[in-house]
């Protein structure tokens, strides 16, 4: 499966790692730039910091007319580390093939797009801000939408669904 663009910061916006998928997304949209560049430390730093400390979602880091970068705040990885996932605004997101290709709400396809990367329904919980108890019954929901028994056959479900688009 194509891994999701994710960063994480420090608590200063600081880049600790980025997922290669975020990192393509980074040099194609800023043209080149690196996560090392001046400009990634002059202007994305501090907007990510920005994004951490207010828990914002889909927030501006690249105000180009047309290469725009996203972030949206995810949650706390392991301690000090944060997770803020980076989008382009343009290109159909992982959440919407599945969303679109089994007839998902939108939470159901975050949900189940956290699955596929291996999350525990208490760490989708916290990642969602919400009970483990909501991310069950959206579970039920998934499973029944892709006539699946289990988790790892709807992880594995979607994983076709997102490698053959």
């Amino acid at each position: 499966m194509a891994g999701a663009p994710l960063v994480a910061v420090d608590s200063q916006g600081a880049v600790l790692w980025i997922t290669p998928e975020g990192a393509k997304l980074v040099a194609r949209v800023l043209e080149g730039r690196r996560v090392n560049d001046t400009y990634w430390a002059e202007k994305i730093t501090p907007a990510l910091a920005r994004v951490l400390h207010q828990k914002l979602v889909k927030v501006s880091l690249h105000d180009a007319v047309t290469n725009q970068l996203f972030a949206s705040y995810i949650g706390e990885g392991r301690p000090g580390e944060h997770l803020i996932r980076l989008s382009d605004g343009t290109a159909t997101g992982e959440e919407d093939i599945l969303r679109k290709h089994f007839d998902l709400t939108a939470r159901e396809a975050e949900v189940l797009l956290w699955i596929t990367q291996g999350k525990s329904n208490r760490d989708v919980a916290e990642i969602l801000s919400c009970s483990p108890r909501t991310v069950n019954k959206h579970l039920e929901q998934i499973f029944h939408k892709l006539h699946v028994e289990n988790r790892t056959a709807a992880g594995t479900v979607a994983v076709r669904a997102l490698t053959n688009g």
